[in-house]
């Protein structure tokens, strides 16, 4: 308990900090900003050079054309479930500390462990709607030299065709898979709704676990199901991990 009023009073302290940012500038905002376009968690380790792609993804997010500037802040937020109840916390980030629009998360250390987060972006005026990023989920069981994964599922930005200049993108949901085991033979499973528990497989991916770092996984066409599950195959045996998706 002392340590989540310990958080709380330091998120607090830091809202307080960029809040009194603009105090000085005549312009001040009237409205809040809008929501972010989209927000997505990556878990290539080509995307940030040098990042340690074994502790840590990258969450993206972009705001709507026109709208880049009115956000002096963002919101991230992180919870153990879809409806942000279960130990939830925020972190404020400076629009100056994320230039290129992305931030840094850790992945669950523990097995069986999800966490979700969205992300708002505010100004002096309030806050927008927050946008849901994705989940990131981790199995690693009995040890970390057996089963070892974790994924991370979000609605992906694909950009579409420029129409009178103006950038547009279609959303696929998809999950993202990487291996830290050490075991280099394994084949990745998607599964419609809870693997294990009358969850329906829908795509297998060979060879999944022979390049470190490489990254696999699978989309969902139209609307995903409430839960989606991936799983780690070695042979005949196999592990998995179920998300429980927001109601969007």
């Amino acid at each position: 308990m002392r340590l989540w009023k310990a958080a709380a009073a330091m998120a607090v302290a830091l809202l307080a900090v960029v809040l009194g940012q603009g105090s000085g500038d005549s312009a001040r905002a009237t409205s809040p900003p809008p929501m972010p376009l989209y927000a997505y968690i990556d878990v290539n380790p080509s995307t940030v050079p040098g990042l340690d792609w074994t502790r840590y993804a990258t969450i993206h997010w972009s705001m709507p054309v026109g709208a880049e500037d009115s956000a002096t802040y963002f919101i991230l937020e992180s919870a153990f479930d879809p409806e942000f109840k279960v130990f939830p916390s925020s972190h404020v980030i400076r629009r100056s500390d994320a230039p290129n629009w992305y931030v840094v998360v850790g992945i669950p250390a523990w097995d069986n462990v999800a966490f979700h987060y969205r992300i708002w972006a505010c100004n002096e005026a309030g806050c927008s709607m927050p946008r849901w990023a994705g989940a990131i989920a981790r199995r690693i069981w009995p040890d970390a030299n057996s089963w070892n994964f974790y994924v991370a599922c979000s609605w992906n930005p694909v950009p579409e065709p420029l129409t009178d200049g103006v950038p547009r993108f279609r959303f696929v949901f998809g999950c993202g898979f990487q291996n830290l085991s050490p075991i280099r033979h394994c084949d990745t499973v998607l599964y419609d709704g809870i693997a294990g528990f009358g969850g329906i497989e829908r795509q297998v991916t060979p060879n999944t676990c022979i390049v470190p770092g490489l990254t696999s996984g699978g989309s969902w066409p139209g609307w995903p199901p409430p839960y989606v599950s991936v799983g780690q195959r070695f042979g005949p045996w196999e592990i998995a991990v179920a998300i429980r998706l927001p109601r969007l």
